[in-house]
């Protein structure tokens, strides 16, 4: 979990500088709110809970909302919120996100369900 979060935070922060942005993540993230879309039994979330202040564990699954509780413990448990969501997410979070991270769930949705899953997202992101 920990490789994949820092291999797409530094992919996003490359790509923020090539279109001239600056990633507000770029100091470490304390202080900011990430989504960690489909995340299953919580692999991603314990990594980017290192970073962000806050992160929204969304997943259709409760029993894998359940796991990713249950395995998570310390300081990053306390900055976990697990949200259960249809699997398009559209009850995703009130509240504005400065980075969204999906891995291996996407490809297992319906090409419907894939679109509104995105335009949630892309609604969630703080710009």
């Amino acid at each position: 979990g920990e490789e994949a979060v820092a291999k797409a935070l530094a992919r996003t922060a490359e790509i923020a500088r090539t279109h001239g942005a600056r990633a507000v993540w770029s100091g470490g993230g304390i202080g900011s709110t990430a989504i960690d879309f489909g995340c299953g039994v919580g692999r991603l979330a314990r990594a980017l809970a290192g970073r962000f202040a806050s992160v929204y564990c969304v997943d259709h699954s409760t029993a894998h909302l359940g796991l990713a509780a249950r395995s998570i413990q310390g300081r990053e448990a306390s900055r976990l919120h697990y949200v259960a969501t249809s699997q398009a997410g559209a009850e995703i979070i009130n509240e504005a996100a400065d980075f969204v991270l999906s891995l291996l769930s996407l490809q297992h949705m319906v090409p419907q369900l894939q679109v509104a899953a995105l335009e949630h997202l892309c609604d969630a992101l703080r710009v």
